[in-house]
């Protein structure tokens, strides 16, 4: 608290990707997981979507409130049953990006779920109109980007973050290997069996 660092911001971009991490906060303490951020404007804050990180508790915010625990903050609410621990008692959080789709994690209750991008790309109509009626309508290029630095956020509080593991499912896997390339089936061999048992499949 009053430390003054500033956000933690990852130097690699992300776009899919699955990340887990823990975190207590110290009564009345605020902060929040950004990701897909970018340096366009002041704060990583005005560029990217947040996980909420707060104590629920010591600021008085009900369970599905959209500043809350868990909640894409401002833009969805947690649901009503959602369970925050508060005082030292460790919280697990989750955020999953995937071909569009984005969920909240809440020990492990889903908190928050949207599509926001459509199979070309694009950012769908729900994820413009939920940006829209949020604070961040006034920043030009809020959560449209496809890739971004993943930010640990300084609030001004006392946050602790623990045990934080990335997937990054964009990345290819150990051993992968590439079977189309996209254009053509070069490296392909057609088999026909009714060609080939006449032996005209060559």
């Amino acid at each position: 608290a009053g430390g003054s660092g500033g956000d933690l911001m990852t130097v690699a971009q992300y776009g899919d990707f699955n990340l887990t991490f823990r975190f207590k906060c110290a009564p009345k303490a605020n902060s929040g997981v950004i990701y897909r951020a970018t340096e366009k404007h002041g704060a990583s804050w005005q560029t990217g979507p947040e996980y909420q990180v707060i104590d629920d508790t010591g600021n008085d915010l009900k369970p599905g409130d959209a500043h809350s625990s868990g909640a894409l903050y401002d833009i969805i609410k947690p649901p009503a049953d959602k369970e925050y621990k508060s005082g030292d008692e460790w919280n697990s959080g989750r955020i999953y990006i995937r071909n569009g789709l984005i969920q909240h994690w809440l020990n492990g209750k889903k908190t928050a779920e949207i599509e926001a991008f459509g199979p070309d790309g694009k950012p769908t109509e729900a994820w413009k109109k939920a940006i829209g009626a949020s604070k961040f309508k006034e920043y030009d290029g809020f959560g449209l980007q496809p890739k971004g630095s993943i930010v640990l956020q300084d609030h001004g509080d006392s946050v602790t973050f623990g045990t934080i593991l990335l997937t990054d499912l964009d990345a290819p896997m150990p051993g992968e290997v590439k079977l189309f390339n996209g254009k053509d089936l070069t490296g392909w061999t057609a088999v026909v069996p009714e060609l080939a048992a006449k032996k005209e499949d060559q």
